[in-house]
């Protein structure tokens, strides 16, 4: 009856052995073995002799049923994609907007700017109205002026009109000079600054967010397509080469490490497994010798 034990014990230990001896064969030796200079058989072990092929088949397989370089693109540029990063861009908008115009920074920059552009465009008009306007104009009003005196005084005045208007002129053009000089000081820009301030108070800021969202949506979509084609032309995101390289890089250790780590588990059933299977063929030549016998 010993043979019912021990058979079987020896057939669980044999199969328990051999199974856990081929899961370790999968990486080891990490390297050739050589005897009197001939390799030894069944060494380096399976991945090892044949990482460049599993590493190749591996990155074929992940970029033909799971991901490539193409459906990045598709997903990161698709309608879905783009709905969602508009909502996301017209949340923050909403919320930072009032931040970022209140900012002391850009309430300096936005009064400069205003405030140069409005003197430049006052005196480029000054000196269109100097030029066309102002000489015709000075004369109707001296005109108006004497004619309301009376004929006695419009006789002795007429002589000296012309000495009168550019004397009217000059007196403008003086009057402009002062108030486009006290328009160009520093103490004008920074009132410019203040009324500004005060305006930003009555801003719809949703408004301006949703006339800005969308136009923001499209230049990142389309900015991140040109970017992800010029990556896919030049290789850059060649996900099958990406994955293959990496694992071609990994050394033989980390490599196993790595498989071993989501697979401990199965490969301990498989070392079951074995035993199992080599106690009941124990068990079977147990029977065998006891009907021998």
């Amino acid at each position: 009856m010993t043979e019912f034990i021990i058979m079987p014990a020896i057939g669980a230990v044999i199969g328990a052995v051999t199974n856990e001896l081929a899961i370790k064969m999968l990486f080891r030796p990490y390297k050739p073995i050589y005897v009197f200079g001939i390799r030894v058989p069944m060494t380096p072990g399976v991945i090892p002799s044949q990482r460049t092929v599993i590493a190749a088949n591996i990155a074929e397989t992940f970029e033909k049923h799971l991901l490539s370089g193409k459906e990045i693109h598709d997903m990161l540029t698709s309608q879905d994609m783009h709905d969602q990063l508009e909502k996301e861009i017209l949340k923050g908008l909403e919320q930072e907007l009032p931040n970022i115009l209140n900012n002391p920074d850009l309430l300096d920059q936005t009064s400069f700017m205003i405030h140069s552009a409005l003197v430049k465009t006052a005196k480029d008009k000054f000196v269109e109205v100097s030029a066309n306007k102002a000489p015709e104009l000075a004369e109707k009003m001296i005109d108006r002026a004497i004619d309301s005196l009376g004929s006695m005084v419009a006789m002795v005045a007429s002589p000296f009109k012309g000495k009168i208007c550019e004397k009217v002129l000059e007196g403008i053009e003086a009057l402009s000079h002062e108030t486009l000089a006290s328009f160009s000081t520093d103490e004008t820009r920074l009132l410019i600054k203040d009324k500004i301030s005060q305006e930003t108070d009555r801003i719809d800021y949703s408004k301006i967010a949703q006339s800005i969202a969308p136009k923001m949506t499209s230049l990142i979509i389309d900015g991140l397509s040109v970017a992800i084609e010029e990556a896919l032309s030049s290789g850059h995101l060649d996900i099958r080469q990406k994955i293959e390289s990496r694992i071609n890089e990994l050394e033989i250790k980390q490599l196993e490490e790595i498989i071993l780590g989501f697979s401990r588990e199965q490969f301990r059933y498989i070392t079951a497994f074995g035993a199992l299977l080599g106690a009941l063929i124990g068990l079977v030549q147990a029977f065998t010798f006891g009907m021998l016998n």
